[in-house]
C-alpha cells in the first residue's frame, strides 16, 4: 500500500487521540485527477475501552462525473447492497457514509469510515480480488481517477486540534 506512518503493529495506546489531516499529495498518482482539494483525516478514539478508527476521505470527482457518482452510490445502496455489506464486514468496517460536496470548480466525494483498524481494512481492500471489491475499485477509478488497487504514497502531517464532547449522565 505504501503509506508512511501507517505501519503494521500500531498499538491502540500509542494511537489514541491521533488525528491527522493530509492535504494535497493524496491524489498525486490518480491518473491526472484534479488535486486542488484532497484530504484524509484519521483518528483513533477510546470509548469504554473500545478503540475505533475514524477516517474521512475527500476525493475530487473528475469533471462531468457527478451523475456517475450518484448512480454508483444508488447501485451500492440498492442492487449491490448485500455484496457491499459482505465486503464491509469482511474488511472490519462498521460504518461508511458518503456525500457529494461542492468544491471550487467541481465536486468531491466525502467518505466517513469507522473501523477497528483502518490501516488493515485499507490494506485488505487494496489487495482484494473479490468480485464486488474489484467492481467498486473500478468505479472509484472511473469517477475520481484514484486507483485503489495501487494507491499513491501518503505522508501524514502533525495533529493540530481535536475536540470531542464529553458524555454526561443525568442524575
Amino acid at each position: 500500500m505504501g503509506a508512511k506512518g501507517w505501519g503494521g503493529d500500531r498499538k491502540a495506546d500509542d494511537a489514541r487521540d491521533h488525528v491527522t489531516l493530509l492535504s494535497r499529495g493524496f491524489l498525486d498518482g490518480c491518473n491526472n485527477a484534479r488535486v486542488d482539494v484532497a484530504s484524509l483525516c484519521f483518528g483513533t478514539f477510546d470509548r469504554k475501552e473500545e478503540v475505533m478508527d475514524h477516517t474521512c476521505l475527500v476525493v475530487p470527482v473528475l469533471p462531468g462525473k457527478e451523475d456517475e457518482l450518484r448512480a454508483f452510490y444508488r447501485e451500492v445502496d440498492g442492487p449491490r447492497q448485500q455484496d457491499y455489506d459482505r465486503s464491509e464486514q469482511r474488511l472490519g468496517i462498521t460504518k461508511e457514509i458518503a456525500w457529494r460536496a461542492p468544491i471550487d470548480g467541481g465536486s468531491a466525494a466525502v467518505i466517513y469510515i469507522e473501523s477497528e483498524n483502518f490501516e488493515q481494512a485499507l490494506s485488505q481492500f487494496v489487495k482484494s480480488q473479490d468480485e464486488f471489491d474489484l467492481w467498486f475499485k473500478q468505479h472509484v477509478l472511473d469517477i475520481s481517477g484514484l486507483d485503489l488497487n495501487n494507491p499513491p504514497e501518503m505522508e501524514l502531517p502533525d495533529l493540530l486540534s481535536v475536540y470531542q464532547a464529553k458524555l454526561s449522565v443525568a442524575t
